[in-house]
């Protein structure tokens, strides 16, 4: 910019004087940061003149994205024609993902124009593998904008001049009718403790044992033994025999031999099959950090392989750092996608991440392997991570085949128009299909998944009305309270092992299994912990087997959603 900041300065006050008199702008200046120069759009030119006033002057780098990527959010929430007009002469050296701003430029839909201005954006920038200029091109077409390019700055006016014309001639609209849509929800619920392990799909964990696992977490605690703590609790919440595989990297070659060997240390401890779930607690037990780097990318490469031939599956990546053994890990992983992790979904944890540019690397590295990313500081939370990240999990389509919803079995409701749908529930060998699955306006449908032998069964509520089951949620468990004492448990044990807790013969006893039961009743509705029999678990055994959910005293009706 040195030398052309007159030439800029002249073209911009003259953007501003053939503006008209309604239009509403704003300023933002970049180079090593941001700074937006107004605390507000506004048609005042005097202002937006006096805003110029000394914020011509070249500093340092070109946060060119972030830059654009401001821009955007302080347009969010304007209404009608919008546009950004953005000058620079060379290439972002921003610290934004490339592919990060190209989703959130797909995803707002901003007109842009663009100016570029000398040699500088003819150079080749490797981070991007391609050019300065031709990345504005780019973004002038992706919006419907337009890309000016000089080498002198004389002709700066010029671009302005047009710029400012065209955006004040009339907007033309193109009016779409659409018709409003009614929902309804939709719930999968699995009738036994645990989701049975033919609806799993299959899931193949990858474990960073890299050096900086022996640091110690946010409870003192080294954190490698805090995610084997995880890891046991999160094995614990999936069905015997589900399939299953272990990797991990880190854990043999310490990086001080060479980063070459280092980053080949990944080690597949068991192959997809059945989960015997001592077996990998045993591994897992058995093995701590080396001193080895962090080959994430090629972990996945290698699980990938594994999975081949499967239908769909989820691959889960626990890291506490960033990826130290490929150069592009973003490019890596988009490739991947086209490929072997096509019908796969990578989902990745970060345990007690603390580096900002890290996160955003793994939260990038998840949105590209189309799977989610989870933020874990500790063990609790790293746990919980790993269930949902584990989840069996299902897609609602409609009869062109589109997806229209998609939830985890035990994940809650979730929205759904009214309609006829397929539900497809993503199980290892093939998807559990259920056909005709209705959503009514303000109804609930329930999908119940239940254990037969080694098989799967799917039976389809009739869709109840909310309203109702509010109410009858508050009504269900009125009952117990003049039922007899004395059977309590009795009736208990019965209700366990008809929502398949298998507590065993019912005694009247509360013994050792019954206390099991009762503890993963509340684990899996989310109930405080407890093991005790009393009035306020028949309430709620009664109430999960009427509508499938918890009981409500009238003290808590305030609190319900």
């Amino acid at each position: 910019m040195h030398g052309s900041e007159q030439d800029l300065e002249r073209a911009v006050r003259e953007y501003i004087r053939r503006a008209p008199p309604h239009q509403q702008m704003n300023l933002i200046r970049f180079s090593n940061d941001v700074e937006v120069l107004l605390h507000a759009f506004t048609s005042d030119k005097t202002r937006l003149q006096a805003a110029i006033n000394d914020n011509v002057q070249p500093k340092g780098g070109t946060r060119l994205y972030d830059a654009i990527l401001e821009g955007m959010e302080l347009l969010a929430d304007v209404q009608g024609n919008r546009a950004i007009v953005v000058m620079t002469d060379g290439a972002d050296n921003g610290q934004t993902w490339h592919d990060v701003f190209w989703r959130q430029i797909d995803r707002n839909r901003i007109r842009l124009y663009t100016i570029g201005l000398g040699r500088g954006l003819e150079h080749y920038a490797y981070a991007y593998a391609t050019s300065g200029e031709r990345i504005l091109r780019h973004l002038a077409m992706a919006t419907d904008g337009a890309a000016f390019f000089t080498l002198e700055s004389s002709a700066l006016r010029d671009f302005y001049e047009r710029i400012a014309d065209q955006l004040s001639r009339p907007a033309t609209y193109l009016l779409t009718p659409t018709v409003e849509r009614s929902f309804g929800k939709l719930r999968l619920v699995a009738t036994a403790e645990q989701v049975p392990s033919a609806a799993m799909p299959a899931v193949h964990l990858i474990y960073d044992l890299s050096g900086s696992m022996s640091e110690r977490g946010v409870n003192g605690q080294f954190k490698y033994v805090m995610a084997q703590n995880a890891i046991y609790t999160a094995l614990d919440s999936l069905p015997d025999g589900a399939p299953f595989g272990f990797t991990v990297y880190g854990a043999r070659i310490p990086e001080k031999v060479g980063k070459d060997k280092a980053c080949t240390d990944i080690v597949t401890l068991q192959k997809l099959g059945p989960l015997d779930k001592q077996a990998v607690k045993d591994f897992v037990a058995k093995r701590k950090p080396m001193g080895g780097t962090t080959p994430l990318v090629r972990s996945v490469r290698h699980v990938a392989e594994d999975l081949a031939g499967q239908n769909g599956g989820i691959i889960i990546a626990v890291t506490d750092g960033i990826e130290e053994c490929d150069p592009d890990p973003i490019a890596t992983i988009d490739e991947l996608k086209g490929g072997k992790l096509q019908y796969l979904e990578l989902n990745v944890v970060g345990f007690a991440l603390q580096d900002p540019k890290a996160r955003k690397m793994m939260e990038t590295i998840a949105q590209v392997g189309g799977g989610r990313y989870f933020d874990a500081a500790d063990t609790d939370a790293l746990a919980q991570a790993l269930k949902e990240a584990m989840a069996a999990t299902y897609t609602v389509r409609d009869a062109a085949d589109r997806d229209v919803a998609s939830g985890t079995i035990d994940g809650g409701d979730i929205p759904v128009p009214a309609g006829f749908y397929r539900v497809d529930i993503a199980a290892a060998d093939a998807p559990i299909q259920t056909r005709d699955v209705r959503i009514d306006q303000d109804h609930v449908t329930t999908v119940r998944v239940n254990k037969v032998g080694s098989e799967v069964d799917v039976a389809v509520d009739e869709p109840y009305s909310l309203e109702k089951m509010r109410q009858t949620r508050r009504e269900c468990g009125a009952a117990a309270a003049s039922r007899d004492p004395g059977e309590r448990t009795r009736r208990v044990q019965e209700k366990l092992n008809q929502l398949g807790f298998e507590v065993g013969y019912a005694d009247n006893q509360l013994g050792p299994k019954t206390r099991q039961g009762i503890r993963a009743f509340h684990e899996r509705f989310g109930l405080p912990a407890s093991t005790e029999v009393n009035m306020l678990l028949e309430q709620h055994l009664d109430c999960v087997i009427a509508i499938g959910e918890v009981f409500v005293a009238k003290a808590d009706m305030g609190q319900e959603n």
